[in-house]
């Protein structure tokens, strides 16, 4: 004859095994984090050394620094952030372009167990950007300059408009000077849009070449797309973003040639005003 187990005892039973498989569960996902904390920390696992290249020794130095820092510490207080499978390869990747804006490139890599290796291509300066409130004070409209900057800082800008490294004791003597609002208030900074600059930027050769005889001092951009190019003679050259450079170009060209242009010296005018398409504007400035 069997003898039937009593429903309560039957529940308790089933009660203590899953408390037995809990209680193992447990104890095995703690024994597990206590192994993987302890492997995090073992030394034929941790970053003893970074490497740095593309950079001169005193940016390499910084960079150098600022990683091992970024590696420093323990996750949760627990797991070694130098630990070679667990540190932060995406967040020192993003966070040395931010650090460092004059950094245009920015590779992190794993050489071996012990090394980091981080590889940087900077930015290369083609003009500075600079705010000291510089701009024509005969337009009938005022080139408004960026609020962001004490006065007279100038930084550089790269060949896409973007300002990411404040001047210094650089030598500027080879840049071209720009003025005008930018769009952020932290660095890097963008002049303009990228193909803005570029366009503006090639014009502003362009018209160099054309004028041997005078000196572009530098170029305003204020509101409603207006700009000018100051020579160091008080001449200056007005026209719209918005056109095309080849045009603005050409009619500069061929203002030249006509009357009162052909009988004056560009430094005998106040400005000459592109804006208008084929019309043309100047003024000549007032005989002593």
């Amino acid at each position: 004859m069997v003898r039937a187990i009593p429903e309560s005892r039957l529940r308790e039973r089933r009660r203590r095994r899953r408390a037995f498989a809990l209680g193992l569960l447990c104890a095995s996902t703690v024994l597990l984090c206590v192994g993987f904390v302890a492997l995090s920390h073992v030394a034929f696992l941790r970053v003893t050394s970074v490497t740095v290249s593309g950079t001169n020794d005193g940016l390499a130095e910084q960079i150098q620094a600022f990683v091992k820092s970024k590696m420093s510490g323990a996750y949760l207080h627990l797991f070694a952030r130098d630990n070679i499978l667990l540190y932060p390869k995406s967040s020192i990747t993003k966070d040395l372009s931010v650090q460092f804006p004059e950094l245009r490139d920015v590779w992190v890599r794993t050489a071996d167990v012990h090394h980091v290796e981080v590889s940087v291509t900077e930015r290369r300066p083609v003009a500075l950007w600079c705010d000291s409130g510089v701009g024509s004070q005969s337009q009938s409209q005022s080139l408004s300059v960026s609020p962001f900057l004490s006065q007279d800082t100038c930084f550089f800008l790269d060949e896409n408009g973007l300002a990411y490294k404040a001047v210094g004791d650089t030598p500027t003597t080879n840049y071209q000077k720009y003025f005008g609002p930018a769009a952020t208030t932290t660095l890097p900074r963008q002049y303009l849009t990228p193909d803005q600059f570029v366009s503006l930027f090639a014009f502003v050769q362009a018209l160099g070449g054309k004028v041997p005889n005078e000196t572009i001092a530098h170029v305003s951009v204020g509101g409603q797309g207006n700009a000018n190019i100051s020579f160091a003679s008080g001449f200056e050259v007005r026209f719209l973003l918005s056109d095309n450079a080849g045009d603005v170009l050409q009619r500069f060209v061929l203002a030249q040639t006509a009357a009162p242009f052909s009988t004056h010296k560009l430094s005998d005018f106040s400005y000459l005003d592109l804006r208008f398409g084929d019309k043309i504007y100047y003024k000549l400035k007032a005989t002593p």
